[in-house]
């Protein structure tokens, strides 16, 4: 009998869309948040993964052939006091997986961050580029990615550049722009509108944590990213002829942006060779399946989305 597959914050954004994912192709799915909703194919247990008693709750599961941890707090502002309590709490659930990991002999597949990397400039970043100094939330996940590359002997790390899709809680630029294009209301980029972000549907975060456990030979670092880097500027033309079919202005918000002329490009080929991994949601689709999603629409831009 094959033992199932265990999902960490199978509630969240990336989490429910693996968790989705992995029970329709038929496997066995548990998963795990602090506060668990039963109900589904997937058999929830409320655990919260930063209390010191989560590895003993998480042994009571039984044996497991994989685990996909998703569960992760985010920090409003890196950097930040906050940045920094969020990290110890990460570190926490990060301990809690790969010691649930090693004594099952469970393969784990770590969404990681691509705010891991050190510089981005206008070329694409391999996985093996010089990584961030940083403290905090960043510095917590590249401890993770050493300690998981040390202790185990099946992994996957992805790292993972601006997810988004339906159910998203955070008000990222994107949700923003598509909010703001369902009411009818300007587009406003700070600074020029020059920033970068390759955005990357919660579908495709799916298929590529699917294509991991489907390869537990293949160990490694992979970037996960949309492969389109788009402008603020131009992120918001996206947004306005996809929701509001160019009705509206695109505009400056006379506000500074820290991060004017931040280059997000990243290498997709190492992803690609070992998983066979690409994302396959277009922005378009993405953009039109969120705004569907928030204006309470049951059309969808995609059937499998």
């Amino acid at each position: 009998m094959i033992a199932p597959v265990l999902v960490t914050g199978h509630q969240g954004l990336v989490g429910s869309h693996v968790a989705r994912l992995l029970a329709g192709a038929g496997l066995e799915v548990l998963g795990v948040s602090r506060r668990a909703e039963s109900g589904g194919p997937v058999k929830a247990f409320a655990i919260d993964l930063a209390e010191p008693e989560a590895l003993a709750a998480l042994e009571r599961l039984g044996p497991l052939q994989a685990v996909v941890h998703c569960a992760a707090s985010f920090p409003a502002v890196f950097g930040s006091a906050e940045s920094e309590a969020i990290a110890a709490r990460n570190r926490a659930m990060d301990e809690a997986v790969i010691a649930l990991c090693r004594l099952r002999g469970a393969r784990l597949v770590y969404c990681s961050s691509s705010s891991v990397y050190a510089d981005l400039t206008s070329d694409p970043v391999i996985e093996a580029a010089p990584l961030s100094q940083a403290a905090g939330y960043v510095g917590e996940k590249i401890w993770a990615e050493q300690e998981i590359r040390r202790q185990l002997d099946s992994y996957a790390i992805l790292r993972i550049c601006a997810p988004y899709g339906p159910g998203q809680a955070t008000r990222t630029v994107l949700k923003i722009f598509v909010e703001r294009a369902l009411r009818g209301e300007d587009l406003l980029f700070f600074g020029t509108g020059s920033r970068e972000q390759d955005f990357v549907h919660a579908h495709d975060v799916a298929l590529a944590a699917q294509a991991a456990l489907a390869r537990p030979r293949v160990n490694g670092i992979f970037n996960v990213s949309g492969g389109r880097p788009i402008s603020m500027r131009g992120l918001g033309d996206l947004v306005n002829a996809v929701v509001a079919q160019g009705a509206l202005a695109v505009r400056a918000a006379g506000q500074p942006d820290p991060q004017d002329g931040y280059y997000a490009r990243f290498d997709g080929a190492a992803a690609l060779a070992g998983l066979g991994w690409r994302a396959t949601v277009t922005l378009e689709e993405g953009v039109a399946d969120m705004a569907r999603q928030l204006s309470g629409s049951a059309h969808a831009a995609r059937a499998d989305l």
